[in-house]
C-alpha cells in the first residue's frame, strides 16, 4: 500500500494524542519510588521483589511476579484492560517494581531450566536474559496506560579511577539500551534541609543530565529546571507531570497527512505480496502465511488464552493448561468451519449434485466388478423410469435422466474402461435379465438385516439417495416417510 507523508504533531509527542506518563525512575533503596507511584491514577503493581511494605497502608492492587511467564500473563491482562474506554478501566497505571529484581528472577529461571550449568554464564544465558527483558519492555510500552518502571542504581569508577559514574542496576547489554525505550528517564533525588528548626528530607524528580548521570533525559521538554518536580507523596506528584504534558500537547497541532508515495515495484521480484526465494530452490514466490496456519502448540499459554477469548470460547478458567486452550480453540474453529460448509452447500447447483451421485454409482459398480473379474463390461439391468423427488430415475441403474448426468456417467465409465448399456443402446446380443438378488455379506444400513437375498435394485437406489444400502422394506419405508429411517 502507498506510504503516507505526514507532518509531525500531537501523535509524535504522545501516541494516540493522549497525555500519558511513561517514566523510568532510578534511585537508591528506601528513597520512595514505590510509594510515589501509589499516588498515580488507579495503579496496579507487578511486584518483583516482595517489597510493598511502604504501600501497605495504601490498599493498592498487585500481582506477585516469580518468573517471566508470570510477567507475560500480567502484561497480556493489561493489554485487554488498556483496550477498554478510560471510564471502564479498573487500572490506569502499571508499575513495574523493580525491573532489576525481575531480571534476577529471570536469571534464576534460566539456571533452573539448565541444571547442568552451575552458574549463570555463557552466550545462551545472556541471550535468554536480554530477550526476556526486551520482551517485557516492548509489551509494556505498547500499553495505552501510564507506565512507571522503578529501578535501583549502580556505581562504577570514572575514567582513570576518578569519581563515580552512576547507572542502572541491570546486567547484560540491556543496561545500556533500556534508556532508549523511554522518553523520560528520571532520578528520584533527595537532600536534608532545615525547616522550622528541624532537619527535613526533601525529594524531587530530576531529569537534568550530569557527567555522573548522563542517561537522564526529558524528551518531552516539560521539566521546570534542575530541581525538577518536588515529591510530597500525594496526588500532586502525578498531577504536576500530567498537567505539564497536557499543556504541551494542547499547544501542538494534530498530526496531519499531506500526501503519499506510491508503492515501489521491484523489477526483480515476481510478486510484491510474496516472499521470493532463490531460483535454484525450484519453487516460485511463496504467499504470506496465514496466522491460523501456525500450529496452536507453537504459541505460549498466555497467547493461547487471548486467542481463546477472541474465538469466543466460553467458561475459561485461570488455571487452564495449554492443552485445554488448544482443545477449546480447535473445537470452536471446527464448529465455525462446519457452519460455513453448510451455507456453501446450499448454493451447489443441482447438476453438480447429479454428477457427484453418478460418480458414486459408477464407483460402486466398479468396486463390485473386482469380485467378478470375468465380467468384461458393466451391464445395466433392465428396469423402468419412475419419478422420484421431482427427478426421473431408472429403477435398474439409479440413473437420473438429465443431459449432464448422462455425460458424466459416460465419461466416468470410459475412464474405467467400461461400457454403459442403456435401453436404447443397439447391441448384437439381448440384454441379460436384471439381477434380483446378490451374494454379499453386507447388512442393511437401517435394520441390520443381511442383504444376501434382497433385491439389488433397492440397494442401489438407497445408496444413490441416502448413501447407504438398505433392504427392500427399509427403502420403501424411507421413500414413503420423507427419507427418515424406520425406528424400532
Amino acid at each position: 500500500m502507498p506510504l503516507e507523508i505526514k507532518r509531525t504533531g500531537l501523535d509524535q509527542f504522545t501516541p494516540g494524542g493522549k497525555a500519558r506518563v511513561r517514566l523510568l525512575v532510578i534511585a537508591g533503596g528506601s528513597q520512595g519510588k514505590t510509594r510515589m507511584a501509589s499516588y498515580y491514577p488507579s495503579p496496579i503493581y507487578a511486584d518483583c521483589e516482595d517489597g510493598l511494605a511502604s504501600v501497605a497502608d495504601r490498599n493498592v492492587p498487585y500481582v506477585s511476579i516469580n518468573n517471566s511467564t508470570d510477567m507475560l500473563s500480567f502484561l497480556a491482562e493489561m493489554k485487554l484492560e488498556s483496550a477498554k474506554p478510560d471510564h471502564l478501566r479498573s487500572y490506569q497505571t502499571v508499575v513495574i517494581d523493580t525491573i532489576d529484581a525481575f531480571q534476577r528472577k529471570v536469571k534464576d529461571e534460566w539456571t533452573l531450566k539448565n541444571p547442568a550449568s552451575i552458574t549463570f554464564t555463557g552466550r545462551d544465558a545472556w541471550n535468554y536474559l536480554d530477550a526476556k527483558i526486551q520482551l517485557l519492555l516492548t509489551r509494556l510500552l505498547n500499553l495505552d496506560m501510564n507506565i512507571i518502571v522503578n529501578a535501583h542504581f549502580s556505581t562504577k569508577a570514572g575514567e582513570n579511577g576518578e569519581g563515580k559514574i552512576l547507572g542502572i542496576q541491570l546486567d547484560g547489554s540491556v543496561k545500556d539500551r533500556v534508556f532508549n525505550d523511554f522518553g523520560q528517564v528520571a532520578w528520584l533525588d533527595s537532600e536534608w534541609v532545615a525547616e522550622g528548626g528541624e532537619r527535613v528530607k526533601k525529594r524531587w524528580l530530576t531529569f537534568e543530565e550530569t557527567p555522573q548521570r548522563d542517561f537522564l533525559k526529558d524528551r518531552l521538554h516539560i521539566s521546570p529546571g534542575k530541581k525538577g518536580f518536588p515529591i510530597n507523596f500525594n496526588e500532586r506528584d502525578y498531577e504536576q507531570l500530567f498537567d505539564s504534558i497536557s499543556a504541551r500537547a494542547a499547544a501542538l497541532k494534530a498530526t496531519e497527512s499531506v500526501g503519499e508515495i506510491a508503492d515501489y515495484e521491484d523489477p526483480t521480484s515476481t510478486s510484491s505480496a510474496a516472499v521470493v526465494v532463490p531460483t535454484d530452490a525450484g519453487v516460485g514466490a511463496l504467499p504470506a502465511q496465514d496466522p491460523r496456519d501456525v500450529p496452536l502448540v507453537a504459541f505460549d499459554r498466555t497467547t493461547l488464552a487471548n486467542m481463546a477469548k477472541a474465538e469466543g470460547v466460553q467458561g475459561i478458567k485461570g488455571n487452564w493448561l495449554k492443552a485445554e486452550y488448544i482443545s477449546a480453540i480447535e473445537a470452536i474453529r471446527k464448529e465455525k468451519s462446519s457452519e460455513v460448509i453448510a451455507v456453501v452447500a446450499t448454493d451447489v447447483p443441482e447438476r453438480v449434485v447429479a454428477i457427484e451421485e453418478a460418480s458414486e454409482f459408477i464407483s460402486a459398480v466398479h468396486d463390485s466388478a473386482f469380485d467378478e473379474p470375468s465380467i468384461p463390461e458393466v451391464v445395466v439391468p433392465e428396469g423402468e423410469w419412475i419419478v422420484e423427488d421431482g427427478q426421473t430415475v431408472h429403477t435398474g441403474t439409479g440413473e437420473v435422466k438429465e443431459v449432464e448426468h448422462d455425460e458424466a456417467v459416460a465419461s466416468i465409465a470410459e475412464g474405467l474402461g467400461a461400457t454403459v448399456i442403456s435401453d436404447d443402446t443397439e447391441v448384437d446380443e439381448p440384454i441379460p435379465a436384471p439381477v434380483t438378488t446378490v451374494t454379499t455379506d453386507e447388512k442393511c444400513g437401517d435394520c441390520g438385516k443381511s442383504l444376501k437375498k434382497e433385491p439389488e435394485n433397492y440397494q442401489r437406489l438407497s445408496f444413490l439417495k441416502w448413501k447407504l444400502k438398505t433392504c427392500e422394506t427399509c427403502y420403501l419405508y424411507r421413500k414413503n416417510n420423507g427419507g427418515q429411517p424406520k425406528q424400532d
